[in-house]
């Protein structure tokens, strides 16, 4: 019987020791449109929009509840915001915490907020508009983690609450390595693009190719 062992890489390091580099992950710049076969027509490609509705149980707890996000990214990896507080809650706020997860993994998103004191909740919607492709769901975390060695440190909530996901809209746009327009170095985890293609990830197009 063989047994086949591999390692869990760090993010950004793929392979069976963990030797080679991932490449920027992009949008195929020719492909703008998938074609809808009950429709018979060709439907533009979206970016996703998710909708989170956070509850407290009562206008006390709403004052002192903190939670943080956790984001997974298409190979897995996952990354947790540092806490936000129920209270006081803008939509400025969330996008920067969504913007400064490490590696810059969201680069850019757009939050829309709707605070509602009398019935204690947040309700806002996220547009990933540099991350193409089906997102996993924005996870919010409210159990808190108050010992020493937390990382992130946070109260969490106080009371009963409740979490509600939508995915409002899903992302159909492309998200694969060199945007399918270029080759990866995986030694350098970079792009080669092929002619007509530039960007990080090979995602935009200078000519006709």
């Amino acid at each position: 019987m063989t047994v086949e062992q591999s390692c869990k890489c760090d993010p950004g390091w793929t392979g069976v020791s963990c030797a080679e580099r991932f490449c920027p992950y992009g949008d195929d710049p020719l492909t703008k449109s998938d074609y809808d076969g009950s429709l018979n027509a060709a439907i533009a490609q979206e970016d996703e929009i998710q909708k989170v509705v956070v509850t407290s149980a009562n206008i006390q707890a709403f004052t002192i509840d903190t939670f943080t996000m956790t984001y997974k990214t298409v190979h897995g990896h996952e990354y947790t915001t540092y806490p936000l507080y129920q209270l006081g809650l803008t939509d400025g706020k969330i996008e920067r915490a969504l913007e400064h997860l490490p590696d810059g993994v969201l680069q850019n998103v757009t939050v829309s907020l709707t605070q509602t004191k009398s019935s204690f909740e947040n309700d806002f919607s996220i547009t990933f508009n540099s991350n193409p492709g089906d997102q996993h769901q924005i996870v919010v975390n409210t159990d808190g983690c108050k010992i020493a060695g937390c990382m992130p440190l946070y109260f969490g909530f106080s009371g009963s609450h409740t979490v509600v996901y939508t995915e409002t809209r899903k992302g159909t746009k492309e998200n694969i390595e060199c945007a399918g327009r270029g080759i990866c170095d995986r030694e350098k985890g970079e792009c080669s693009c092929f002619n007509g293609f530039f960007g990080e990830s090979c995602n935009d197009q200078s000519i006709l190719a």
